[in-house]
């Protein structure tokens, strides 16, 4: 059960690592003016908060793949 526990809590430091360099990749974008900067950004976000939500499921200890 701990051993479940600590593999959701990496996950979701991960998840939210992943978020923050898609953030980051977007701010550059803007300050570059880089269309593809800035949907490379939006993409990751979309793919990893799409990832968190339906396939990790916070809270269980198995995904939902």
């Amino acid at each position: 059960m701990l051993l479940a526990a600590t593999s959701i809590q990496s996950d979701t430091h991960a998840t939210l690592l992943a978020i923050a360099l898609g953030f980051a990749i977007g701010i550059i974008g803007h300050l570059t003016h880089s269309r593809a900067l800035i949907l490379i950004g939006i993409l990751i976000i979309a793919i990893v908060s799409a990832y968190f939500t339906f396939g990790l499921r916070p809270g269980s200890a198995t995904p939902f793949f």
